[in-house]
């Protein structure tokens, strides 16, 4: 019979799990077992939880060490995961989730400040994991291999506005040569670029609108 398996979600300490015959009830501390980074979950708080029968993954986050603010920023410290219901448990750092070497991340997070995971969802050997500043990333073969996948069809994220700073200038100059050929002033607008103000959020900042492709991800306007 399958064991329970039940996570603290945001302890300091790291996870915490219930893992006892599936008569324990939780109702008293020997119903209880801790799990911690030296059992192979990542460092800090569990952030994110997914389970299926034993088979359990959580994301963790650790706050950094930064100075002089009120809320230093998380930390991601990556995806744990356990297939015998807690017993063995083993880890992929978010420096190997978001490889910038691996096609479809070469533009960043360069960094894990600002990225911890918020959200998994697990259904087989598919998992989603919703990343702060890294957005969607999916596995279709049990951690294997990773994809990103943006909303709204986007092909990258912008976190700078320089990223795209000559993109906007090119969309500025196709529209200027339409609106001179006399072209339809509805065609033009769909190529010129909105004069509003850049949109941003503690982890990333563009242009909107975007370039085509683009997806500003969390993203609120910044005020005048």
């Amino acid at each position: 019979m399958s064991q329970i398996l039940t996570l603290d979600v945001g302890t300091l300490q790291g996870g915490r799990s219930g893992s006892e015959p599936s008569t324990a009830q939780g109702l008293t501390a020997e119903n209880w077992v801790t799990f911690t980074e030296s059992d192979g979950l990542g460092r800090g708080a569990v952030s994110a939880l997914a389970a299926s029968g034993d088979t359990v993954w959580a994301g963790t986050l650790f706050d950094s060490l930064g100075t002089g603010l009120a809320r230093p920023p998380p930390v991601g410290s990556g995806l744990s995961w356990s297939i015998d219901g807690g017993a063995n448990w083993s880890r992929i750092p978010n420096e190997v989730l978001f490889d910038t070497s691996r096609p479809g991340f070469e533009g960043g997070p360069f960094t894990q400040v600002q990225n911890p995971c918020f959200g998994l969802s697990l259904d087989g050997d598919t998992l989603w994991a919703a990343f702060w500043s890294g957005s969607t990333i999916r596995s279709t073969d049990f951690g294997r291999t990773w994809e990103r996948i943006l909303p709204g069809g986007g092909d990258r994220i912008v976190y700078a506005s320089g990223q795209v700073e000559t993109e906007v200038q090119i969309l500025f100059f196709e529209a200027d040569s339409l609106e001179s050929a006399g072209a339809d002033p509805a065609a033009v607008a769909q190529v010129r670029p909105l004069p509003i103000p850049l949109l941003a959020c503690s982890c990333c900042i563009a242009p909107s609108p975007s370039p085509p492709g683009v997806t500003p991800f969390g993203s609120a306007q910044a005020p005048a």
